[in-house]
């Protein structure tokens, strides 16, 4: 059965927002199961179309007219998003925008107080700590434009090759019994599970630990490399699951890829010069020359290097105050 985000879409344009309630159960109990068994799948569209089903269903139950069903429907999509992602603006603006694909006054105020009431009751039941730390970030230089320029255009790259290959392998699994495409998913993951854990689940405790420079380069693109595989097996062979979550996931670990990489290259000299015999004082004008600013994601990465700098500084002072002394 067809679940999701595009169920959702598909019942507002072809059935008068009317959403079967066996789609909604098989969606709840089928995301349940991966996400609690590691399927490299999120929980925001599961949680969508559950939200949509019950205020589909709401409306149904009490005869309301077509548009007043699609409002309901809308509202329950805010809900949804303000509720997982704790971010209400967001909620209605993806229910206006792409559920809705309209902005009306009558549909506004109610979309706005479903996502309020949806934030409020995820505070009250789980408290307001935010679902990812993130420290506050700003731009200190016009050089990093052309660097997240680069980041854009990779990641675009990346999401087109994960489209593509999505599409290529729903039309494959089309073909084959449901127990071979559960089973291809699971394998897929388990193996790509084996090189790197991270990837299994929805992933915002991997998004967390890389905004406080947890992971290193190569863990970096190991990581993103094999959740694009497992998301692509996952959700082209059917398991039912969303994509926010691991879409999130690798953006954020793209980026910081793109950022220790960059951070790899200009303290190169520096890395290069300890090694093969330079003084304190050569280690430090390396490290110096080396300072860069475009590292909005890895910041912990550039504040040790500061702490490094400042280790050798104060060898340097000691060194010269035994020599003199």
């Amino acid at each position: 059965r067809e679940v999701g985000v595009v169920h959702v879409m598909q019942g507002l344009a072809y059935n008068a927002a009317r959403l079967p309630w066996r789609n909604a159960v098989l969606q709840f109990a089928g995301a349940t199961a991966a996400i609690v068994t590691g399927h490299s799948v999120g929980r925001e569209g599961p949680a969508i179309h559950v939200g949509a089903a019950t205020a589909s269903m709401l409306g149904q139950w009490l005869h309301l007219p077509n548009d007043s069903v699609r409002i309901l429907v809308a509202c329950g999509t805010a809900a949804a998003i303000a509720a997982s992602l704790d971010t209400p603006i967001a909620g209605v603006v993806f229910a206006m925008e792409v559920v809705m694909m309209e902005y009306s006054l009558v549909g506004f105020t109610p979309v706005i107080l479903a996502a309020v009431c949806a934030t409020s009751m995820t505070h009250l039941v789980f408290g307001s700590t935010p679902f990812v730390e993130a420290r506050a970030m700003q731009m200190t230089s016009l050089l990093e434009l052309p660097c997240m320029l680069l980041v854009g255009v990779v990641l675009g790259t990346l999401a087109s090759l994960f489209i593509a290959s999505v599409r290529r392998l729903f039309a494959w699994a089309r073909a084959h019994p449901l127990w071979l495409r559960t089973t291809a998913a699971g394998l897929v993951t388990g193996l790509c599970a084996l090189a790197a854990p991270q990837i299994m689940g929805v992933g915002y405790d991997t998004v967390e630990l890389t905004l406080v420079g947890g992971l290193g380069l190569s863990a970096l693109v190991m990581i993103v490399s094999l959740k694009l595989v497992a998301t692509t097996a996952c959700i082209g062979l059917g398991i039912p699951g969303g994509l926010i979550g691991p879409t999130v996931l690798m953006g954020a670990l793209g980026g910081a890829a793109h950022a220790s990489a960059a951070l790899t290259v200009e303290h190169g000299q520096g890395c290069v010069s300890i090694p093969t015999g330079a003084t304190l004082r050569e280690a430090l004008d390396a490290m110096d020359r080396a300072e860069v600013d475009v590292a909005v994601i890895t910041g912990p990465s550039i504040r040790d290097a500061n702490t490094i700098k400042g280790v050798l500084r104060r060898a340097e002072i000691e060194a010269a105050v035994r020599h003199h002394g």
